[in-house]
């Protein structure tokens, strides 16, 4: 039986005796208890401290905020050191092996080969980047344009954010129309332009003073000899820019693909005429064998982007197997030009248009002529 049972039953006067004297016991113990707690009732508390504990205590704690305020400050400086160590070491560290560095890809040198494959009448003669920030470049491309009697500079602004590489919407606009060229199967009904006996009779209208740039399509697909025969039997004209056949049939490879045969490519060094030795024109200006010097820079052309994985990724346009498309068509049936894009005088583009081989001219553009003499 609980105690407060026994109790209840003590109370009412239900206990046994037996009941009773454990209940009287308990009291007993209580009441003992009672007066020994009243007579200790005093709490143990300590002595005030004396006035030299006191500044003992006080030198202490102004020791203590003296050391959290050391601590406070030597993680400030870790923390500005770690900071000011990414910022000269990780950082450039980054820019240069991790996020697109378009010093490290020989930004320049792509751009020269990739205006050269894609832009008839552009070329890329110089490419500057300025880091602005972690993995972020500002780029800018010197573009030559050759519509009319010279290299008339132009710049096109472009960035490099992160992976990212991108350029204003006038650089695009240097890819060659799909429906410049008039294929042998079609009437021309879509394809720009008139007939040579047409475009030649225009081009003797104009004045001799004018410069213009003439696109002629092929009645047949021209061999690289061929073009080069047909072009030094008209030594005054300047072929800007080849349209090559990359695939069967009337069928092209977006955007459509050429070269510059007299394009500038800019030497990096790091042993690139031993890996790429046609790709260099003023290597071979004076070879006597121009149509093989065609050939061989076409393909060296694309040999050239194919190793450039990173700049092709990044920039776009061209898929990195369309290179590869086009050198595994030309490697079995040869560089074949469908047409070309010349500059010159008037007189001299309108007896062009009266050879054999030329079914089509439209006239791209027309300029007062500079001495280039």
């Amino acid at each position: 039986m609980r105690f407060e049972e026994l109790y209840e039953r003590y109370r009412t006067g239900a206990a046994t005796a037996e009941e009773a004297a454990r209940v009287e016991e308990e009291l007993a113990k209580f009441r003992l208890l009672t007066d020994h707690v009243a007579q200790h009732d005093e709490l143990d508390l300590p002595e005030p401290p004396t006035e030299a504990e006191a500044r003992e205590y006080r030198a202490v704690e102004r020791r203590a905020r003296r050391s959290r305020r050391e601590t406070v400050r030597l993680a400030v400086a870790v923390t500005c050191a770690v900071l000011l160590v990414g910022r000269l070491l990780l950082w450039p560290l980054l820019n240069q092996f991790f996020f697109y560095n378009p010093q490290r890809e020989n930004l320049e040198q792509a751009m020269a080969v990739y205006s050269s494959l894609f832009f008839p009448t552009r070329s890329c003669s110089g490419a500057y980047a300025e880091n602005t920030g972690l993995g972020r470049w500002e780029v800018t491309l010197q573009m030559g344009d050759w519509t009319g009697g010279g290299r008339r500079p132009a710049r096109m602004q472009g960035a490099v954010h992160l992976w990212d590489l991108s350029f204003e919407d006038a650089f695009w606009e240097g890819y060659c129309p799909v429906n410049q060229w008039k294929s042998a199967g079609d009437g021309g009904e879509y394809a720009p332009g008139q007939s040579p006996a047409e475009a030649a009779k225009k081009l003797r209208e104009l004045p001799d003073y004018t410069q213009g740039v003439l696109c002629l399509s092929f009645d047949r697909d021209l061999s690289m000899a061929e073009l080069a025969g047909l072009m030094d039997a008209h030594p005054d004209l300047r072929v800007c820019w080849v349209k090559v056949r990359t695939l069967e049939g009337d069928g092209v490879l977006l955007p459509p693909t050429g070269f510059e045969p007299d394009g500038f490519i800019p030497d990096t060094g790091d042993g690139m005429r031993e890996r790429y030795p046609w790709l260099f024109p003023e290597q071979h200006r004076e070879d006597a064998d121009r149509g093989a010097f065609y050939e061989n820079h076409f393909k060296d052309l694309l040999r050239y982007m194919m190793d450039q994985k990173q700049t092709v990724w990044e920039l776009g346009g061209a898929e990195h197997d369309q290179y590869q498309r086009a050198l595994d068509y030309v490697e079995a049936h040869g560089v074949q030009a469908q047409g070309v894009f010349v500059s010159g005088r008037p007189a001299d583009l309108a007896a062009l248009c009266g050879e054999e081989a030329v079914s089509w001219a439209s006239l791209d553009s027309i300029r007062l002529y500079p001495d280039m003499k």
